[in-house]
């Protein structure tokens, strides 16, 4: 009997010793495997940054990089609160515009005391290097597959349609980066429904929303398209039960933002403003075009192959067809995260290819979301493809060697490209302007009123200049909207100089601005003058030339008007207690929802402790875990 036990012990002894050496194995093995694929992702930040550092040396100097400079201003003018008027464009005027990105910069300014252009030039870089991260974790939760995972942030480091547009849409490019964060919230939850997922996937969805309306609009599209379709396939409310709480989540910690917005032109012509926005845009060139930037066909042939090829794969994931009988086909098993590669890819394709019937929005603005859900799929058939390669035993070449050229002729041709092109997205200044802006924000009062050229010479003169515009473009996304540029270019265009100083006196403008650039100006933004209107700003009776500079391709001029005037600025109208009702509203609902998250995490550690306790086998105790040497001592 003793011999016997001793040779089970002995035996039981080696059982665990192997199991402890197999485990320690895999532990290490794991270890260095963490470790190798930390070093690629951070090898993809940082091509990533390289890329986007290498491909627009002009940054931020393009569209709408100034305006969203001036945002940080009335940013800067409320700050630490979210603002409500914007005092630099059209006289003044409500802030209306997505505005998480200003405050970002807004607050690196405050904290840091760097100049707005270094900030937002640097921080989109980092953001927009920070996509290939984000999609690697959506990637991995998808596929539970870190080489699905790497290869997916590799795509989409060197997408050239997120470069490019890394070039302009800087709220957006934000938007995008949080995005695939808020998808893997709610994936996590469809997998173990626990509620904070709900409200990690409120607070990321708000973050969204305030970062781009447009980008907010196709996410809650996603989103809630997505979850009906789990929720029927499933025949389980729950999931509609959990859209309906982060919709309610979302809309009560934006409140403090969006509950002004509301008052100030009531429920009714908000809901049907942002309708119309949405469904009655105007056909205008290259934002409403497909994509704008290279041939449409070819653009909308490839868009069409690839999205066709990705759903009929996604089909077959979603609805994995069991035949048990021969007249009877049975749904597999139906994950949400396929479910939701297949809505994101679809949605996003119907929006790119909205030009073609009504434009929805801004269509150019679409594509990169098309992009990211085509790179993740892409990551998991490229990896599919590796893996083939690697079973296949009848190959006399090293399979390792097969892979490593399969990656190079994907990776090659895109990287090549990056290479090769700047995507200059019009690039605006001379040194002229530079030097003329700088001597305007240290000599002239920010208080001054200027009439400028329309357009993208507007924003800049006040994003570097720091004064204020008598046009610009509109903060206010709804309603009237008062325009000063029509009225600047009738100021600086008119050869009548009794018209210009009528309208000059009207609204109070003090100084004008005049850029004038030589044919051979390697700019994509010009401004066009009236050769006889310019010659009407020499009468020495009513203008002075302030400050002038002049270089070889261009030359700029800061105007002053001799009388002395008084800007007309409106007066903004904001209801105090409006807006702090909208903010007690977003904070009561902020800690409710940490209260929710403490409380639910302390749970979750008791459960995990009660587990511990009671071992391996231990249900209510019937059989508690003892170790062998525990055995041994007992017999």
């Amino acid at each position: 009997m003793a011999t016997r036990f001793c040779v089970d012990s002995r035996y039981k002894i080696i059982k665990v010793m192997n199991k402890t050496k197999k485990q320690k194995l895999e532990r290490e093995y794991s270890g260095n495997s963490d470790t190798i694929y930390k070093v690629i992702l951070i090898t993809i930040f940082i091509v990533a940054i390289l890329a986007r550092v290498f491909n627009d040396p002009t940054s931020p100097f393009h569209y709408d990089p100034g305006k969203n400079i001036v945002y940080a201003r009335a940013v800067i003018d409320t700050f630490p609160l979210f603002p409500q008027y914007n005092s630099y464009f059209n006289l003044g005027e409500y802030y209306e515009y997505q505005v998480l990105f200003p405050y970002m910069v807004a607050l690196l300014h405050k904290i840091t005391g760097l100049s707005l252009v270094y900030l937002t030039s640097t921080s989109i870089i980092i953001i927009g290097s920070l996509l290939p991260i984000t999609v690697f974790l959506l990637s991995k939760e998808i596929f539970d597959n870190v080489g699905v995972a790497l290869i997916s942030a590799g795509l989409v480091t060197v997408s050239k349609i997120q470069l490019f547009s890394y070039m302009n849409y800087y709220p957006q490019i934000l938007a995008l980066t949080i995005l695939p964060l808020s998808f893997i919230s709610i994936i996590r939850y469809t997998k173990t429904s626990k509620k904070k997922y709900i409200i990690y996937a409120s607070i990321l969805s708000v973050a969204i929303i305030l970062s781009s309306y447009l980008a907010g609009m196709v996410y809650l599209s996603i989103l809630i398209f997505s979850l009906i379709a789990y929720s029927i396939t499933k025949r389980d409310l729950k999931y509609i039960r959990a859209l309906i709480s982060i919709m309610v989540g979302t809309a009560a910690l934006i409140a403090f933002y969006v509950l002004p917005i509301v008052n100030r032109y009531g429920v009714k012509t908000f809901i049907v403003g942002i309708i119309n926005t949405i469904f009655t845009q105007k056909d205008v060139p290259f934002t409403n075009t497909n994509f704008g930037i290279v041939p449409t066909t070819f653009i909308t042939i490839i868009a069409l192959i690839i999205c066709i090829s990705s759903i009929i794969y996604l089909f077959n994931k979603i609805f994995e067809l069991e035949i048990s009988k021969p007249t009877e086909i049975v749904l597999g098993n139906i994950k949400y995260e396929h479910i939701l590669l297949f809505t994101w890819a679809l949605i996003s394709l119907v929006l790119v290819e909205s030009y073609r019937f009504r434009p929805i929005l801004w269509v150019d603005r679409y594509v990169e979301f098309l992009d990211i859900a085509i790179i993740i799929i892409a990551g998991y058939s490229i990896y599919f493809i590796l893996s083939k390669i690697k079973s296949g035993s009848y190959l006399s070449i090293n399979y390792k060697i097969i892979q490593v050229l399969v990656l190079i002729l994907i990776f090659a041709y895109p990287i090549y490209d990056i290479y090769q092109h700047h995507y200059g997205f019009g690039y605006w200044n001379t040194p002229s302007d530079l030097e003329s802006l700088n001597w305007v924000q240290n000599n002239i009062s920010p208080d001054a009123l200027f009439a400028t050229p329309s357009g993208i010479t507007s924003f800049w003169v006040s994003a570097l200049g720091g004064v204020r515009i008598l046009g610009g473009e509109s903060s206010q996304m709804l309603g009237e909207r008062f325009d000063g540029n029509s009225y600047s270019d009738t100021i600086i265009n008119s050869p009548n100089v009794t018209e210009k100083m009528d309208l000059i006196r009207k609204f109070g403008v003090q100084y004008i601005y005049l850029t004038i650039r030589s044919p051979e100006t390697p700019l994509l933004w010009k401004n066009s003058y009236n050769a006889e209107g310019i010659k009407a700003f020499e009468n020495p009776t009513y203008f002075e030339i302030a400050y002038k500079k002049e270089d070889k391709i261009s030359g700029t001029y800061v105007i002053k008007v001799k009388e002395v005037l008084s800007p007309k600025y409106h007066v903004p109208i904001i209801d105090k207690s409006v807006t702090i009702l909208g903010y007690g509203i977003s904070l009561v609902s902020l800690i409710v929802m940490m209260m929710l998250l403490i409380r639910g995490n302390k749970r979750e550690n008791k459960r995990e402790n009660k587990r511990e306790n009671k071992g391996e086998y231990g249900k209510r105790g019937v059989i508690k875990k003892r170790t062998l040497l525990k055995e041994v001592e007992h017999w």
